[in-house]
């Protein structure tokens, strides 16, 4: 079953880093839904998160290979959250409750 996993990678800023990573996310013909780079409290230090839809084993290699990248200090993946709301049929109940 595919589920959206949010990816966060630790690595040092250099260039052609996000090249690499792109790389290896279609290697493994997945899609990004969502990329964000920050820069972390560490200097020279790169923040990444991405969200991929995929299976769960699709993920864990994919983690494992950018951990295997000289520049990545480090990678893992969370199941992405469901987005907190009301869906239709509950808004229209409370509309009715109202």
């Amino acid at each position: 079953m595919k589920n959206s996993y949010l990816v966060t990678v630790y690595a040092h800023d250099r260039i052609g880093l996000l090249l690499r990573i792109a790389q290896l996310v279609s290697r493994k013909n997945l899609s990004i839904e969502r990329l964000t780079l920050h820069e972390s409290a560490v200097p020279g230090v790169t923040w990444i998160n991405l969200v991929v839809k995929t299976d769960s084993h699709t993920i864990h290699t994919l983690v494992k290979q950018l951990e295997k990248q000289i520049e990545v200090l480090q990678a893992f993946h969370v199941v992405e959250p469901v987005r907190v709301g009301f869906s239709e049929s509950e808004q229209k109940t409370r509309q009715l409750i109202s």
